[in-house]
């Protein structure tokens, strides 16, 4: 329920309030159109530029689109709709995504390479050096008190009669 008062003394109470945040909606509607407009002709040279920095991950994009519409082909025909209209959103995450995987990469690349370039765990082969170790027979410990008998029973702890 929407109260107009004008219990501030302000001239426009709470319809300015209405007033400023459709203004502020109308800006961001025009600012989120003109970078899908600048987007739109970028997405070209966002998508040849993912294809150079990692072609496999947008090979694994396209292959796992491809299992969707094996699976679930009405989703998959909705996905493919929503790829052809956002093709600049979509060109952009590819893009995003190669540079991300080709930083992680380059990062982690001095310590071993765990991932991949696609930022996929690298498989590592399996080593045939078995560790050496000695087995070492365990014994139980023997409790003793100060009277000099063995295998005391253990104290009993004041909190012992709070569990049972």
């Amino acid at each position: 329920m929407i109260v107009f008062s004008n219990r501030n003394n302000s001239p426009l109470g709470g319809l300015g309030c209405l007033v400023f945040g459709i203004l502020g909606l109308v800006a961001l509607f025009y600012i989120l159109r003109g970078l899908y407009f600048l987007l739109w002709w970028a997405a070209p040279v966002l998508f040849a530029l993912a294809l150079i920095l990692n072609w496999r991950l947008v090979a694994e994009t396209g292959k796992s689109f491809i299992r969707l519409l094996q699976r679930r082909p009405l989703s998959g025909i909705l996905l493919a709709l929503i790829s052809i209209f956002a093709f600049p959103l979509l060109a952009l995450y590819l893009f995003l995504a190669a540079v991300g995987g080709r930083r992680m990469a380059q990062a982690t690349g001095g310590f071993g390479a765990p991932f991949d370039a696609g930022g996929r765990r690298a498989q590592q082969q399996p080593e045939d050096d078995f560790v050496d170790f000695e087995e070492i027979e365990s014994t139980p410990k023997k409790t003793s008190t100060p009277d000099g008998q063995k295998d005391a029973p253990p104290k009993r702890n004041t909190y012992d009669d709070l569990l049972e």
